[in-house]
């Protein structure tokens, strides 16, 4: 588990503290109550350290892994395509028998 803890990045999640002026709230924060410490330039970031040594300003930190993925998969399903198939006998039948069973599980107890 540690490893890959190792392997991930960090990212600081900022939240407003009651203690912070007007003027650097809407200048870090603008309307949202959460900024990413990432998303911030430089200057900002450096003023966002002092207010945060000050306690302006909360961090909360957040891992995120980095899993090397080349490829990803996504799927889509055809609803009109799914409501016209026809479901084989087989299947309908070993469903009852499923639900059967289960229903004779409950009443041997």
């Amino acid at each position: 588990m540690l490893p890959r803890f190792l392997n991930s990045s960090y990212d600081k999640i900022l939240h407003a503290q009651p203690s912070l002026n007007e003027e650097d709230r809407l200048l870090i924060f603008g309307n949202v109550d959460q900024q990413h410490f990432s998303s911030l330039d430089k200057e900002l970031q450096a003023k966002v350290m002092r207010l945060t040594r000050q306690g302006a300003i909360q961090l909360e930190y957040q891992a995120t892994d980095q899993k090397h993925i080349k490829t990803e998969k996504w799927y889509r399903v055809d609803h009109e395509v799914l409501g016209q198939l026809v479901i084989p006998n087989r299947a309908k039948k070993s469903k009852s028998y499923g639900k059967f069973y289960r229903i004779r599980l409950e009443y041997t107890f």
